[in-house]
């Protein structure tokens, strides 16, 4: 009995639900059931008057306390079932209940689990040489093998460990009380299984006792193959559970540089290099301990749950941060330098090329497009530079042209270099020959160079047929002439035939290239002339 009571204790794990006890009246039905991968283990069963205040008493008399150990009984209707329900009180109930009156008001007090059993469907039973269980303990059902086929001698249960460790596999026999009530006491000619260790030969008979638990076999090798035999070859209908557990730990691979060695539970580690050794111990089936590493001096704790996945101390996990922290703030560091460096030279180069006043190219197409017409074709004759060709002119000729008063330059882009276009004071080029006159614009007549040698170049100008001497411009005209002091500013006058002329919208500008002089007047025209182009 005692033995019972600390088996079921022992059940108390994940692998078991406990439902409660239960008290049946006589004449009332019990009822069990449990999940399709579980089935029923009764832990208790009584019948008797055990406790006032349960069930009705019919007659006086008698005492209380009266109780019969049913647990046979309970087995025989119940244990290793998905479900049952029996009649409480019946023909079995009056047998048993042979020290206690029954109009006492007995009734039944039991309790049981459901016990989580290996299970797999039948349609994979059937398409397997083997069937694996998945956990290090649990329990093989001979009720599941008679529903799905699983665990018979063609896809027989298979039970494996890791190197080193050894499997248990004991019987919990539901039909074996029933059997000490009786004379017919133990017999091996009923057969429940066998247990088959194949690297060792063993095959093991597992047969029908009259102990509700007892050892089967314990491996010597860590595989191990069970072979439940159907109902239908059994001598009687018992149900049975077999409970197997792997044993101990695995063989633990060393690391670098050492050696191992075991004994039972206990296993050594040394390094080969030097004397250093460690002690581990097996903890259910992982080792306890400290490993060290033989290819370095610190010595590093291991979890051996994992087999030598190596935990760096704190001390170790400190530097390494240390170490990474440094390496990200240094490149941050870079980084920022050279963003600066890109940013600071960015600078000097849009400052390089503002320090060279005025120096934009002309585009003519952009320019038709948002500029007068006069000032247009004044900056379009300007760059037909004697010599060169219109487009080379072009790409030559469109210099230093200021921006207006509004911060708004011609429409330029690529800068000449510097020794294309300088202007110092004091020297002079003059062409091998006289510029060739430019071209008027349609309809105008030609325009006849005076005596000064200044040539207008805007024929849509209302005053294109007029001379205009060397210190006087008109408000959008582009002068060339080669005779004036190089590097002066050009001065008209302030009022020259009703327009008004600011001089610093004036300047001048040299052409080694050519030896030719550009005034370029950079304001726009007033009103009114653009109202006389018009």
């Amino acid at each position: 009995m005692m033995a019972r009571w600390l088996y079921v204790a022992c059940l108390i794990t994940t692998l078991v639900r406990i439902q409660g006890i239960e008290h049946i009246c006589n004449s009332n039905m019990f009822e069990a059931s449990c999940a399709n991968d579980e089935v029923i283990v009764v832990e208790r069963a009584e019948y008797g008057r055990m406790e006032t205040g349960w069930c009705r008493v019919t007659a006086e008399g008698g005492h209380i306390g009266c109780s019969n150990d049913i647990l046979f009984l309970a087995d025989a209707k119940c244990s290793g079932r998905r479900e049952c329900n029996f009649l409480v009180g019946s023909s079995e109930f009056i047998d048993a209940n042979t020290q206690c009156n029954r109009d006492r008001g007995a009734y039944m007090s039991i309790s049981y689990s459901c016990v989580k059993v290996a299970y797999h469907p039948f349609a994979h039973c059937l398409s397997q040489t083997q069937v694996q269980v998945t956990s290090v303990e649990g329990f093989i059902s001979s009720h599941v093998t008679d529903e799905t086929g699983c665990g018979s001698s063609r896809t027989p249960w298979a039970i494996n460990g890791k190197p080193g460790q050894t499997i248990t596999v004991a019987v919990m026999d539901f039909g074996a009380l029933s059997r000490s009530q009786s004379s017919s006491g133990h017999s091996c000619n009923n057969i429940y299984g066998y247990v088959v260790e194949r690297t060792v030969e063993v095959n093991e008979t597992i047969c029908a006792g009259i102990e509700r638990r007892q050892e089967l076999y314990t491996s010597m090798s860590n595989n191990l193959e069970v072979i439940v035999v159907p109902q239908t070859q059994r001598n009687d209908d018992s149900l049975f559970l077999l409970h197997y557990k792997v044993l101990g730990c695995g063989d633990l691979t060393p690391p670098a540089h050492a050696w191992y060695k075991r004994d039972g539970a206990t296993a050594t580690i040394g390094c080969h290099d030097n004397d250093n050794t460690w002690k581990l111990l097996c903890n259910g089936n992982s080792w306890d301990g400290v490993v060290g590493n033989c290819s370095a001096k610190p010595v590093l704790s291991a979890d051996t749950d994992k087999l030598f996945n190596i935990d760096l101390p704190m001390k170790t996990l400190l530097i390494v941060a240390a170490i990474a922290g440094a390496t990200i703030v240094l490149a941050v560091l870079i980084i920022v330098a050279g963003v600066v460096c890109i940013k600071k030279y960015r600078h000097e180069s849009e400052s390089r090329a503002n320090s060279v006043p005025n120096t934009l190219v002309f585009k003519p197409k952009l320019a038709a497009q948002t500029m007068p017409r006069s000032q247009y074709h004044a900056m379009t004759m300007a760059h037909a530079i004697p010599g060169t060709s219109t487009m080379g002119s072009v790409q030559q000729a469109c210099t230093m042209v200021k921006c207006d008063r509004r911060g708004q330059p011609y429409p330029c882009t690529t800068l000449p270099s510097s020794s294309q276009w300088t202007a110092q004071k004091g020297t002079q080029q003059r062409p091998q020959r006289p510029p060739a006159p430019l071209p008027p614009a349609s309809g105008a007549q030609p325009v006849p160079s005076t005596s000064t040698g200044i040539t207008r170049t805007s024929p849509n100008h209302p005053l294109w047929n007029q001379p205009v001497p060397e210190d006087q411009v008109t408000v959008d005209g582009v002068y060339q002439n080669p005779d004036e002091v190089i590097g002066t500013t050009f001065r008209p006058h302030q009022q020259q035939r009703g327009t008004s002329v600011d001089p610093d919208d004036i300047s001048s500008y040299y052409a080694p290239t050519t030896g030719h002089k550009y005034f370029v007047l950079e304001r726009q025209p007033d009103q009114s002339l653009e109202e006389s182009q018009s």
